[in-house]
């Protein structure tokens, strides 16, 4: 990722958002991991990107979201294979 590095914004244990930065994954335990893998896939696969998606309200997703989607989920599958 060029410039500033993104992440996924998640709902933590108290229920405040926070950033998941993909150079920080593998400090996360492992439930943490699959929620977020979970809600991602369920965003990029199964729920419609774009115009009337209940989840993206306010914003259409373009090719660049969906590739940083599937790099962040790749990285998370990594680091749950390696606490395995």
């Amino acid at each position: 990722m060029s410039g500033t590095e993104k992440g996924v914004v998640y709902l933590n244990q108290y229920n405040f958002r926070s950033l998941m930065k993909l150079s920080e994954v593998h400090k996360f335990c492992d439930g943490t991991l699959m929620k977020i893998c979970d809600n991602l896939i369920d965003m990029v696969n199964k729920n419609q990107l774009g115009h009337g998606n209940q989840r993206l309200k306010g914003r259409d997703w373009n090719d660049k979201d969906i590739k940083r989607s599937n790099k962040m989920l790749d990285k998370i599958n990594q680091a749950l294979k390696r606490k395995e």
